[in-house]
């Protein structure tokens, strides 16, 4: 079980059931046993940008960032079963669903699904092979939402 609380510091046609929907099709596809918490809040774009900069040094909007519980300075809640935080922005959410021609859900369930495989300790980063299983892990999840990733 993967439990979602999803905050929105920002006006956004998001909801918690459609956040539950990510969250079973993510249990299926990457077979989570434990039970685990994730905290997702959608923010601004100048408040994502701060994050940015303060966390990883980049003065820029991104569109998602994600803290894993079990990293240095993170301060971790009580739960043993936390995995971490994914932050979204959500005006950049809304233009890339503009740019990618997609609709705002699908652009939301890509932008949850990446956030989440990073807490669950997948990388596009490290080395190419990595990054191609990530990238199928994505695609895997997205189906279920008849969404495929554009590159």
């Amino acid at each position: 079980m993967l439990k979602i609380e999803l905050t929105k510091k920002v006006k956004a046609n998001i909801s918690q059931l459609g956040v539950n929907q990510i969250s079973r099709a993510v249990v299926k596809v990457v077979k989570i046993r434990k039970k685990s918490e994730v905290s997702l809040a959608l923010v601004s774009n100048p408040e994502i940008k701060k994050i940015n900069q303060i966390y990883r040094g980049q003065n820029k909007v991104t569109d998602v960032l994600s803290f894993a519980a079990n990293e240095e300075d993170f301060i971790c809640p009580e739960s043993q079963n936390y995995l971490g935080e994914i932050i979204i922005s959500y005006p950049q959410l809304v233009r890339q669903a503009r740019q990618n021609k997609c609709s705002i859900k699908q652009e939301f369930s890509l932008l949850v699904v990446h956030g989440l495989l990073h807490l669950l300790g997948y990388d596009h980063e490290g080395n190419r092979k990595e990054k191609e299983k990530m990238r199928m892990l994505e695609e895997k999840i997205l189906s279920k939402f008849n969404y495929v990733k554009k590159n």
